[in-house]
């Protein structure tokens, strides 16, 4: 039988290449691009490329000039979630996974092209880790001497309580407002307890610096309130109702105890941007309630001579429709007189109001550390009428579903 002897090609031979490759060559590796620290010159494998004088002397003013460096930041490392979490500070207390889970509200199906459960949860936990709250609190206008307890406010009387002091004078957990919280203390408190053992949640705390890390700042007196706290991690161990307090304890290595309100505390679980509307939505109201006080209070103050007086014809209409009330039939004149001069003050100060309200609207300049007093709240009248058409509201009324019609039925 004939066999076809095979061909042999140049590229299939292998040569020797001891003599070719002596010969340097022009490489490129990534470790001689990120070792910056080499010193020996003689260990380069590569061909050096020397720019020209001429070329380096002409390209030399279109290179940018660093006037200073930026301060490194430490990048954020997340951990893959494990059972028990601790932090560098203080590893002596540990945390269970399920303290840092965030609350999501979806179906338990989950439908085509859905993330699962368990994947929403990871992204969520990453995304509320990975925030900053002081951040997000800055950019919202809020400074951090709003947040302090009034007592923190070593000034005197004339300072605090001046015209123009612009310190907050109540404090701010009376105008939290808990419908920003997605959970209830004891549901915060049961995520730590593992097998039986109640174990502390991680949060973060609005709490006074540490002394002995702390230095001496000299300055503007607002600049001196926004460093005497700062956002601290925590570990809150318990709740008390009859204070409505958090107890907690630092993280930082000096294990400090304090009884904070919720609204300084914000838990691992918690959506940084909620929390932060929620700090918000507190300093608004505060401020608006501050205000009122401080425009009545001069209001009260106000001298009504000079302002126009109540018309007669309004007295009697207003006498007479004291006089309809059944207890007011058999009045007296000493109790008609003081009806009259509380009528005509109520008047008097109404059109005080009125020209305060004009006189700080007009000269915002020179009346600016007070606003008008806000509107009082009055809830909407229905379109269609309350008791002209009667049949139409009974109509509309939940008492004649004939789904409620049958379920009392049923029962």
């Amino acid at each position: 039988m004939y066999n076809k002897k095979k061909k042999i090609r140049q590229y299939d031979v292998i040569y020797d290449n001891t003599t070719r490759d002596s010969i340097p060559k022009r490489g490129y590796y990534s470790e001689l691009v990120s070792d910056m620290t080499k010193d020996d010159s003689s260990k380069d494998i590569c061909a050096k490329k020397r720019m020209k004088l001429l070329l380096q002397a002409k390209t030399e003013r279109f290179a940018p000039t660093l006037i200073s460096l930026p301060k490194p930041q430490r990048a954020k490392i997340l951990l893959p979630p494990g059972r028990w979490t601790t932090y560098r500070e203080d590893e002596s207390i540990q945390f269970p996974f399920e303290t840092f889970v965030p609350k999501l509200q979806f179906l338990s199906v989950v439908l085509p092209k859905e993330l699962p459960r368990l994947v929403k949860i990871e992204r969520l936990r990453r995304k509320f880790l990975a925030a900053n709250i002081k951040k997000m609190l800055r950019e919202l206008g809020i400074q951090p001497y709003w947040l302090l307890p009034p007592s923190e406010f070593k000034f005197t009387d004339q300072e605090f309580y001046g015209l123009y002091s612009p310190f907050p004078k109540m404090d701010l957990e009376i105008f939290d407002n808990t419908d920003f919280d997605c959970r209830i203390p004891e549901e915060w408190l049961s995520l730590g307890v593992i097998e039986g053992e109640q174990y502390p949640c991680p949060g973060l705390a609005f709490l006074p610096k540490d002394e002995s890390k702390t230095a001496k700042t000299t300055g503007d007196t607002l600049q001196i309130l926004n460093n005497l706290y700062e956002w601290t991690n925590v570990a809150a161990f318990s709740y008390d109702k009859a204070s409505q307090t958090w107890e907690v304890m630092t993280l930082d290595g000096t294990k400090r105890k304090f009884n904070i309100p919720r609204i300084r505390l914000m838990f691992k679980a918690d959506d940084p941007e909620t929390f932060a509307q929620r700090i918000k939505f507190a300093v608004d109201l505060r401020r608006q309630v501050e205000n009122d006080l401080r425009f009545y209070l001069y209001l009260d103050c106000l001298r009504l001579d000079g302002l126009p007086m109540m018309p007669l014809k309004f007295m009697a209409n207003i006498i007479k429709m004291v006089c309809i009330h059944r207890q007011a039939k058999e009045i007296d004149e000493a109790h008609l007189n003081a009806l009259k001069m509380e009528a005509e003050l109520s008047y008097s100060k109404m059109e005080g109001k009125m020209k305060m309200t004009h006189t700080i609207s007009r000269y915002r300049d020179l009346y600016h550390f007070i606003d008008a007093p806000t509107k009082d709240y009055v809830p909407p009248v229905p379109d269609y009428g309350m008791f002209n058409n009667l049949t139409l509201n009974l109509k509309k009324s939940l008492l004649e579903k004939n789904v409620l019609v049958t379920f009392h039925r049923v029962f």
